[in-house]
């Protein structure tokens, strides 16, 4: 038979100890970032129900609104006078373009029919 003498016999068991103590630190490591993942994939479910066409919808009604306001702060009406090209003339061009991609983006149509429709939109102005 094998005889382990007790200095050996407490070196495993300190050694199993240690072993247990860090399996159990790695385990909780591990699910704490598994609360992450699901706290992240939770949020990701949440932005799933939001569709593109808002967000985009919203993004050009945001961009309307800061370029009708920068007009309106910037520029009084005896600036729009000019015989040039301005910064004003801009300004309303995009607030105009920005309002007809807003109105052609609730197309059912194919892309191209969308385009199409902003283009003969674009020569009106």
């Amino acid at each position: 038979m094998v005889s382990i003498g007790g200095i050996t016999f407490i070196i495993i068991i300190q050694s199993l100890i240690v072993l247990i103590i860090l399996s159990a630190f790695l385990f909780f490591l591990l699910r704490l970032k598994n609360q992450k993942i699901k706290t992240l994939m939770s949020n990701v479910d949440e932005h799933k129900e939001i569709s593109p066409t808002a967000s985009v919808e919203h993004y050009l009604t945001t961009e309307i609104k800061l370029t009708h306001g920068r007009f309106d702060l910037l520029y009084p009406d005896d600036d729009l006078q000019g015989e040039f090209f301005s910064e004003p003339d801009r300004l309303i061009l995009r607030k105009s373009f920005l309002e007809m991609e807003k109105e052609l983006l609730n197309h059912k149509e194919r892309a191209d029919v969308f385009w199409m429709d902003l283009n003969k939109n674009i020569k009106k102005y």
